[in-house]
């Protein structure tokens, strides 16, 4: 019950310790296993006996020991030993997660990176009845206290083989080592049951344990020392004290003969030289009784064993083995049949399809990569003759691949030629470039040379078709190449021509997947009858149209490099400096070369300065609106480009946020007085003011003179501002602190920058008395003091008679409220 909670682990370790109190789980173990099969305690284990014979050589003499197969059978693998032991299997589980538990630092830095994590584990050795993996094999080892050897056969490879073909030790070497167990791995079924398991997916895989020890003594010596005697002491007998006894007499062999005696010549070659002859013919026996599961699994463990010795071979010696196989294959094939090499042709190309269909990606790059380099090498170094066979031989394999095709495969070829095409186009050089089209042309006039009547009538038909097609799509293109040709140098007419044939063909590509999508879109939307309930594919289409319109990609926006205007990125044109159209249009004004600050980060093309937020350092490219492009294109100035004297500059930190106020204390012109109309945006009596809007309107008056000292007198700033509020109540300071209120701190900065910046400000002394004045971060008095309140709206909207009509007229009426230009003032 602990494995299936939720908190499991927890659950696990508190009834672990509860049971850690019970002596009879604390005590160890000490069990003394046989070495030798005893015929009245053991069963033999016909099953796993065949599986032993595809293990290592060093264990095919063992003989397997059968244990109930329950789950439990590693577990049961040691009572099946010990039957009179009185130790039970769901003991050793309890003792192996108790184990588990208390080394599980250990279990975990060893195999979980082996044979998966180690939490899971734990949960699937609490349950009983359920089969053992490699922890729990581990975990026996130091609960019994012995050395466990684990024998896996060699059937299907897998990448953790080397850990289940180990001997594994316990922990504890202070403890008494109880001696070694083998177990072995292995199955209650044969192997092709094994593998039709819907579970296994045609993969042989272990579901049983069972113990391995050695023959009994008797068959042993009976199989070693067929004709040894046994040498006894002879014995004579003798009469003493009228009883019969028997006493010993020794008797001693002679000493063994010193003399060496030469073998003859025959007698010690032959073994020698009827060795190889007699392995070769016990081998072909062999081959011959076995049945087809049979020659596969020796198929497979040769493959293992072949795999094993060349992991471990120098290079000298895979030399070696590469030269002897290239020599052993080329005499085979030299004195095969047609049918056997055919026979071949066909085993190869079957081998290589499932190798190409059970390999990674990282896999398949590599095959290829190595396919490329074979080619090359064995293209370099063949003669003419071979090179015009190969070339033959192809062609044929195409023909007859392509008869063969489908429609659908014959389109995906196409597709497939066109894309490899144009990767490869995009790629060559000038001198590449020449070679393929004087290539083409030699080509085309040879095929053309030979073709019949009907061919030629079938190609000039299809060139026809192909002529009139591209007519029709091309029109655009062409008389936008007639008008780049008149403007471009024949570098840009080209690099310009292939950047647009590449946006075409991707912008088709797009176009061509898209109107696949709508067409099945509407299909589903004309099959769909209300109220039944909607598929899921039109539920699909519906939520991937919507995360194709609201992804980052389609609302990603751009600078543009020439005007700083942000727009979508997908209406932006991406160019290189170098390649932008007409480049000279975009040369600084005279006026603004010296005004406009030179930074070593500044995007500049000569004497052409650019926006650096439109700029890519990492491509090297800029980003240009459409309107900047479309004035381009026509030979124009952009309107708002730096080159048609727009550019203002930024603006620095000091001057920003500043309001009328504060604008009006450091002005050195004074030529306009404003008065400041605001109002609640609800046109009621008894609405609450939570935010002002209104107008500012401006008078000029006659002051021609520059003033002597800034910043002006606060008392004199009511001369040339003043508010008036229209509403059921006066808005207090805070409300009005957005809008006309006044910092000191503020001015005093302003005012610095101005005479360090500004050559107009340099010659301005800064009053210090008037700066006294001014408020910390508040309206001035004077503001304060001249603020008027009109209560009727309709006084004060007489002067907007003839304008148009405010939408918030009848917001309450309509029981609305349009926030349309209102800025919230509360702080």
């Amino acid at each position: 019950m602990a494995s299936k909670a939720t908190d499991y682990e927890n659950q696990i370790s508190a009834v672990a310790s509860s049971i850690s109190t019970d002596e009879t789980f604390t005590t160890n173990l000490r069990l003394m296993f046989p070495k030798d099969f005893n015929e009245t305690k053991h069963i033999v284990d016909d099953i796993s006996l065949h599986y032993l014979k595809q293990a290592s050589k060093s264990v095919q003499h063992l003989i397997p020991v059968k244990s109930l197969p329950d789950g439990n059978c590693l577990f049961n693998s040691i009572v099946s030993l010990v039957p009179d032991s009185g130790i039970c299997a769901t003991e050793l589980r309890v003792r192996t997660v108790m184990e588990l538990l208390k080394n599980r630092i250990y279990y975990d830095a060893q195999f979980s990176n082996l044979i998966g994590p180690f939490n899971e584990a734990l949960r699937r050795a609490c349950n009983n009845y359920s089969f053992c993996e490699l922890y729990e094999l581990v975990a026996l080892a130091n609960v019994l206290h012995c050395e466990i050897q684990c024998v896996y056969p060699y059937i299907d490879y897998r990448a953790e083989m080397k850990c289940m073909n180990a001997v594994y030790k316990p922990l504890d070497a202070s403890v008494t080592n109880n001696g070694r167990l083998v177990m072995f791995w292995t199955s209650t079924d044969d192997e092709l049951t094994t593998r039709e398991r819907p579970s296994n997916g045609g993969v042989w895989s272990p579901n049983h344990f069972v113990p391995l020890v050695r023959s009994c003594r008797s068959d042993r010596s009976a199989s070693n020392e067929p004709g040894s005697p046994i040498m006894q002491t002879p014995r004579k007998q003798t009469i003493k004290n009228n009883q019969i006894s028997s006493i010993r007499s020794p008797e001693f062999s002679p000493p063994p003969n010193t003399r060496k005696h030469r073998p003859s010549s025959s007698s010690a070659e032959r073994p020698q030289l009827n060795l190889v002859t007699y392995d070769t013919q016990r081998k072909r026996e062999e081959r011959t009784a076995e049945n087809e599961q049979q020659r596969k699994q020796r198929l497979i463990a040769d493959r293992l064993r072949k795999r094993a010795v060349r992991e471990n071979e120098t290079e000298e010696q895979r030399l070696v083995r590469l030269s002897a196989d290239r020599t052993s294959k080329h005499t085979t094939r030299e004195n095969e049949t047609e049918e056997q090499r055919l026979a071949r042709l066909s085993a190869d190309r079957t081998s290589k399809h499932t190798t190409r269909e059970n390999e990674t990606e990282e896999q398949r790059l590599v095959r290829l990569s190595a396919d490329r380099t074979s080619k090359h090498t064995t293209r370099e170094n063949e003669t003419e003759e071979q090179r015009l066979a190969r070339l033959s031989a192809d062609r044929l394999s195409k023909h007859n691949t392509r008869e063969n095709e489908t429609e659908e495969q014959r389109l995906a070829r196409l597709s497939a030629d066109q894309l490899s095409k144009h990767a490869a186009r995009e790629n060559e050089t000038e001198v590449q470039r020449l070679a393929r089209l004087s290539a083409d042309r030699t080509s085309k006039h040879n095929t053309r040379e030979n073709e019949t009547e009907d061919q030629q009538r079938m190609r000039l038909t299809a060139q026809q078709q192909r002529s009139a097609k591209n007519r029709l799509s091309g029109n655009r293109q062409r008389s936008k190449s007639r008008t780049d040709k008149k403007q471009h140098t024949d570098v840009g007419r080209i690099a310009d021509n292939r950047l647009s044939k590449n946006q075409s063909f991707e912008a088709a590509n797009i176009q061509h997947e898209q109107q696949i999508l709508e067409k099945d879109h509407q299909t589903l939307l004309n099959e769909f009858i209300w109220p039944m309930a909607v598929p899921t594919k039109l539920k699909n289409y519906c939520l991937q149209d919507f995360s194709n319109h609201m992804s980052m990609a389609a609302l990603r926006q751009s600078t543009c490099i020439l005007c700083n205007i942000r727009a979508s990125a997908s209406t932006m044109n991406e160019r290189a400096l170098h390649d932008i159209l007409n480049l000279k249009q975009l040369t600084t004004h005279v006026d603004l070369v010296d005004i406009i600050p030179k930074k070593q980060d500044d995007a500049r093309v000569s004497s052409i300065v650019l926006y650096k937020k439109g700029y890519n350092k990492m491509t090297q490219t800029g980003t240009i609106c459409q309107q900047c492009y479309g004035a381009l294109t026509k030979g124009k100035i952009p309107m708002f480009s730096v080159a048609n004297k727009m550019w203002v500059g930024d603006i620095p930190p000091e001057l920003q946020g500043l309001t009328i106020a504060e604008e009006k204390l450091i002005s050195l012109y004074r030529h306009n007085s404003c008065i400041l109309k605001l109002q609640s945006p609800f046109h009621h009596h008894s609405t609450a003011q939570t935010a002002l809007k209104g107008n500012v309107i401006t008078f000029m008056h006659n002051m021609p003179n520059i003033v002597t000292s800034l910043p002006l007198d606060v008392e004199d700033l009511s001369d040339a501002l003043k508010i008036i509020f229209i509403g059921a109540q006066t808005p207090d300071r805070v409300q009005l602190r957005k809008i006309c209120g006044v910092s000191r701190q503020k001015i005093r900065g302003a005012l610095l920058w101005l005479k360090n910046h500004n050559h107009m400000y340099r010659a301005i002394p800064i009053n210090e008395i008037n700066i006294a004045k001014l408020p910390e971060d508040d309206v001035p008095e004077s503001i304060w003091a001249t603020l008027e309140r009109i209560e009727n709206t309709d006084d004060g909207n007489a002067e907007r008679t003839g304008f148009t009509s405010d939408p918030l007229a009848h917001a309450i009426e309509q029981n609305e409220k349009n926030p349309a230009n209102i800025c919230s003032i509360n702080p």
